[in-house]
């Protein structure tokens, strides 16, 4: 279909060719779907795998901010180790280049 081809008049369009090649056959009638619908949603429009999709990208929400907060609960725990190190570095004469790339 071009864009902005409107899915009414293709499916009544192919009614009519239908009727035309095959008169004896009962009327069929046409459902279009739009392309990047066809696999997400049946063809009356109701929800199909959309909502799988909808709960899979709520698992991975999930997922990402117990990461986050796995993350920041390890470096705030390696802090306190890393503290102790940068003194003694400090006491022993290193300078902040040395600091910084031992550290990263």
């Amino acid at each position: 279909m071009r864009p902005g081809a409107s899915p009414a008049v293709v499916a009544q369009k192919l009614q009519q060719i239908h009727e035309r090649s095959k008169p004896e056959d009962a009327p069929v009638p046409y459902i279009t779907q739009e392309l990047a619908k066809m696999h997400l949603y049946q063809m009356d429009g109701s929800d199909g795998g959309i909502g799988t999709v909808h709960i899979f990208i709520g698992i991975a929400l999930v997922i990402l901010v117990i990461a986050s907060i796995n993350y920041i609960n390890l470096s705030t725990a390696r802090s306190l180790s890393r503290s102790k190190e940068v003194g003694i570095r400090k006491i022993i004469g290193a300078g902040r280049k040395e600091l910084f790339f031992n550290l990263c």
